[in-house]
């Protein structure tokens, strides 16, 4: 610091400058002790360095403000023009705050084309709102997507309207009357208010979709977050009103033009608000189930969500004749009515986010994918799922696809409601259901209270399941550490209630702990998903750790497999004695009239006298297997294959380490166990199953009693026994309804080449340490199956 800035010294803490290149311009001064000396005043009450005249919080502050690529206010000069001209070096390029928000169709600043606009104009300024929807269904603020088009501002929005109110004067309110109301503007004019109607419309939907599903951070799509006013309709239904209006005079028009007058345009703006106009019907109807009527209401919104899909599809080819012959002017209107840095003020004071729209039609293509997204994302689930199972499995690829905001949002939304699941199952009467159909749980168990207390406390754990797999990823993974430790919870309260129930049946029987079984077979999935996502989200990436990820996994999936199977024997041996009290007395098990039900004890209740307990000596413990036995037999064979899958690449591991292809890691800062502990930490405190400490699989993966020979054929049998089992659960799978199947056919695909991959490089491995080289390429290829990885030597 200069000199003259600082107390005099003796000059004794001068550096030296003896041996350097060069001469400082002032004096320097030694101020570690001032230094020391403030941070001895520092507390855990006042743990920053302040003073009345200096704050250091405000201070960052400030210099962030001062940084021009930290202030989000300016913008390029070039960005700003209507009709832009060569840019300028960056180092030259000037920063100009962005314009306001207009004040209206008149703006004192730049007034917005109205008078002036043509039904090409028009056709352009559609496909540009449709590019804005696509941006916000992607995850983009308001300010960001919606508001970046000037005329969707609610000062424009109402300067629209009354330009455009057919009923303004009495004259006119009298012709409305009589029915021959006149239509004010033109047709261009009106298009572009009907399609900003359709694009504000369809974003409070969303916006008001997201809020209450509450799975996103509400401020970035709360127009209140950024103090936009949104315009507000006059009536119920008169954004609908005035689409139909305007949808029916394009078509009236469309009749009175040739082939090559605006015909394209007209096509265009009319296929554009038929898709917007059906997207709003169905994410209403959708967003508001209630009632008797939700599958007709579901129904009807799957019809909707066709119709947009179908509109969208047949204006991709009109959209790109439309770009072919775009003229100049069209692009100067589209700059004067569309602004992507209009409300940069508001974003707030931080590094500013390059705002990037996809191309006409890329959007176009992109949105086409999410409205079908909307249909095989909820509507189906709502429609087709009847089980936990089923649900569970129609689900799935819900977390793994790229699904929208919009869908993930309405599939929360419709998870649960009116106290049902999908607004039509019971949640307690489900998980009897699936119980029985993973094992066998007597009517004796299910009637007690016992049963009915522990089903309910049940039911919220459940939910969070399901909710979870409508969850991206990434989010899944911090979603996970709360959910392991509420169903580690949960182990000890099925232990009692299994007690209760045993003791309350009377039965002399050996306990059969039905809840315990289910609970733990449950956590043990959670926990493997959790190190599944850690392996696809690349949290786990390099050597070491991927062998201690399938390491994991694979004592995960067979404690999985153990409880299964237990389950499974339950069902089996009730199976058993159903066939043998047939054969001795077929008259009291297939003669005689079925027992009435009892009295209905409401509508959550489990009870004996409900049509999930009823079926259960007829449907659950039949001897010929439902369609629902095959399915969960198929899961059964994935997870198997997926257990020798993980077996065969950690010995495939070891081998690679032993022939010295695997660099040992090398740590400052970190060890190798306290990696393992962060990778498991919520697993420690669960125990069922134990929590395995880095000892544990230090011994568990210790082969140096195997000779390399040994080890490599013991991997290739991990792989060919997980291939077999792809192919026997593949023959099954055809049998079934594509949308029941745990796992997709093309994921099965990828499942069988990383087998098939990695026995083939496992002879390579051989060939190599035969031949004494030590010194292959080994390479982690996980684009084949984003779950397995393929070792690969080159």
């Amino acid at each position: 610091m200069p000199e003259s800035n600082i107390p005099a010294s003796d000059g004794k803490d001068l550096p030296e400058t003896v041996g350097h290149d060069f001469q400082p311009k002032a004096a320097m001064v030694d101020i570690t002790t001032m230094l020391k000396d403030a941070a001895s005043a520092l507390t855990f009450e006042s743990p920053m360095i302040h003073t009345d005249s200096f704050n250091l919080q405000d201070s960052m502050a400030a210099l962030e403000i001062m940084d021009q690529k930290m202030d989000c206010c300016e913008v390029p000069a070039s960005a700003m023009l209507i009709e832009p001209t060569e840019q300028q070096n960056d180092k030259d390029e000037r920063m100009i705050f962005p314009r306001p928000a207009p004040t209206g169709l008149d703006d004192v600043i730049d007034a917005l084309p109205w008078d002036e606009l043509t039904i090409e104009d028009a056709a352009f300024i559609a496909l540009e709102n449709v590019i804005r929807l696509e941006s916000l269904l992607s995850g983009s603020s308001v300010v960001e997507s919606t508001y970046t088009c000037l005329y969707s501002h609610k000062v424009v929005l109402e300067d629209m309207h009354k330009r455009l109110d057919p009923c303004m004067s009495l004259t006119e309110q009298m012709k409305a009357i009589m029915q021959t109301p006149t239509q004010k503007g033109t047709m261009a004019q009106r298009s572009v208010f009907a399609s900003t109607l359709l694009l504000v419309e369809l974003t409070d939907l969303v916006r008001g979709v997201i809020l209450n599903a509450d799975i996103y951070e509400e401020e970035d799509f709360g127009t209140s977050t950024f103090n936009i006013a949104s315009f507000r309709r006059p009536s119920e239904g008169f954004t609908l009103k005035i689409v139909l209006d305007e949808i029916s005079s394009i078509e009236e028009e469309s009749t009175k033009l040739d082939q090559y007058d605006n015909q394209d345009a007209l096509e265009a703006i009319r296929l554009t608000l038929s898709f917007q106009k059906d997207l709003m019907v169905a994410v209403s109807s959708l967003a508001r189930l209630s009632g008797k009527t939700i599958r007709k209401e579901v129904e009807a919104a799957q019809q909707s969500i066709k119709s947009a899909k179908k509109k969208l599809q047949d204006s991709v080819p009109i959209f790109a004749r439309l770009k072919e012959k775009q003229s100049d002017s069209v692009k100067v209107i589209l700059r004067r009515t569309f602004d992507p840095f209009v409300n940069r003020p508001l974003v707030g004071n931080s590094p500013v986010r390059t705002i990037v729209f996809r191309d006409a039609i890329d959007a176009t293509n992109e949105m086409i994918r999410m409205v079908d997204e909307v249909d095989w994302c909820v509507c189906k689930v709502i429609l087709k799922a009847n089980s936990l199972g089923r649900i569970r499995r129609m689900m799935r690829p819900v977390s793994s696809e790229s699904a929208n905001i919009l869908t993930r949002s309405l599939l929360v939304l419709n998870l649960y409601f009116d106290e049902l699941i999908f607004g039509q199952y019971s949640l307690p009467e489900m998980i009897v259901r699936y119980m029985r159909q993973l094992s066998h749980v007597p009517d004796s168990i299910v009637n007690l209270p016992t049963t009915d207390a522990f089903l309910n406390r049940l039911c919220k754990p459940v939910y969070d399941t399901l909710k979870l797999m409508a969850l991206n990823r990434n989010r899944q993974r911090s979603y996970l550490d709360i959910m392991l430790g509420d169903w580690s919870a949960l182990r000890e309260e099925a232990y009692i209630a299994d007690m209760t129930n045993h003791q309350d049946s009377g039965s002399h029987s050996e306990l059969q702990p039905h809840f315990s079984v289910y609970v733990i077979s449950t956590t043990i999935e959670l926990m493997d998903n959790y190190v599944d996502l850690g392996v696809e989200l690349e949290l786990l990436c390099n050597e070491h750790e991927l062998t201690i990820a399938y390491w994991y996994r694979d004592f995960l999936l067979s404690s999985l497999l153990t409880q299964l199977n237990t389950m499974r024997r339950y069902k089996l041996d009730a199976k058993k004695q159903v066939h043998q009290d047939a054969e001795q007395f077929p008259a009291t098990v297939s003669g005689g009239k079925p027992q009435k039900g009892g009295k209905k004890k409401g509508k959550n209740k489990v009870s004996v006298s409900n049509g999930a307990s009823n079926r259960t000596n007829r449907d659950d413990l039949s001897i010929t297997p439902t369609v629902e036995d095959i399915e969960e037999e198929v899961e059964y064979l994935f997870l198997n294959a997926k257990r020798f899958l993980c077996r065969g690449i950690v010995r495939f591991f070891v081998s690679l380490n032993q022939a010295g292809l695997i660099k040992e890691n090398s740590f400052d800062f970190t060890s190798n166990e306290i990696i393992y502990q962060k990778r498991f930490e919520p697993f420690i405190d669960i125990h069922q199953p134990p929590y395995l400490t880095y000892d544990d699989y230090l011994k568990g993966s210790d082969f140096t009693k195997l000779t390399q020979n040994n080890l490599v054929s013991a991997s290739s049998d991990s792989f060919g026994v997980a291939k077999s089992l792809i192919d026997q659960a593949l023959k099954h799978m055809s049998k079934l309804d594509p949308d029941f199947l745990p796992i997709q056919v093309e994921e099965v695909k990828q499942l069988s080449k990383v087998c098939v991959a990695n026995s083939v490089y496992l002879q390579r491995l051989k060939q190599l340490t035969v031949g004494g080289k030590t010194n292959a390429k080994l390479t982690l290829d996980m684009a084949t199956h984003k779950h397995f990885c393929t070792i690969k030597l080159g």
